[in-house]
């Protein structure tokens, strides 16, 4: 994520994205980011997006089948209200 001196005077920033897309020219691999530029109240999208990440993984790791019945550290189901 970054927030550069003209996106603070707008209260916006950029959150980058890395889904495993990458370049090769001449021996040399790059990573390929996705972008969400201008997003208004950056820092609060970002913890957002972090929390869903870390949700997903969570619920590949450990299955409805596996999962304990209560777990106050992961959130998995989402009401769009949020």
């Amino acid at each position: 994520m970054t927030v550069n001196f003209v996106e603070r005077a707008f209260n916006v920033g950029t959150i980058k994205f890395f889904s495993g897309r990458t370049k090769t020219d001449e021996g040399t691999t790059t990573k390929l980011y996705d972008r969400w530029e201008a997003i208004s109240n950056p820092y609060e999208i970002f913890k957002k997006v972090k929390q869903v990440s870390v949700d997903i993984k969570t619920d590949f790791n450990y299955p409805n089948a596996l999962r304990p019945d209560v777990n106050p550290g992961y959130k998995t189901k989402y009401d769009r209200g949020e």
